[in-house]
């Protein structure tokens, strides 16, 4: 997870947008955040036991993050979870992600937000 600091026109909750005053410029504000990170080969599995609303990936202003081969399965809310796009670029590739969302059950194996500027 990135430095909100970095986010053009952030929206952390839902809601309106204000496109009177929204910074259209493509990319971030600096380069505080993860990019180009690879999660490769994983087992992931029974996470989750102390906080029930962990996802095992969890992406979040972040850029080019590719995740591949990775197997997840056990966990309490989504195995992989995007918060938003953010600066985009991401990679999720060859992974079996099953019998996930069992604390919660508010969504699938792969959960996006959809909180992008636009």
């Amino acid at each position: 997870m990135g430095d909100p600091d970095m986010v053009r026109s952030p929206l952390f909750r839902y809601g309106n947008q204000n496109y009177e005053t929204m910074d259209m410029t493509p990319g971030s504000l600096g380069d505080n955040y993860p990019q180009d990170c690879w999660v490769d080969d994983c087992l992931i599995t029974m996470t989750g036991r102390d906080e029930k609303q962990t996802a095992p990936v969890q992406i979040s202003m972040s850029q080019r993050i590719r995740v591949s081969h990775c197997s997840i399965y056990d966990v309490p809310r989504a195995g992989i979870n995007i918060n938003e796009g953010t600066f985009g670029g991401h990679v999720i590739e060859f992974c079996d992600v099953f019998n996930t969302v069992l604390e919660t059950g508010d969504h699938g194996s792969f959960n996006s937000w959809g909180r992008d500027r636009f």
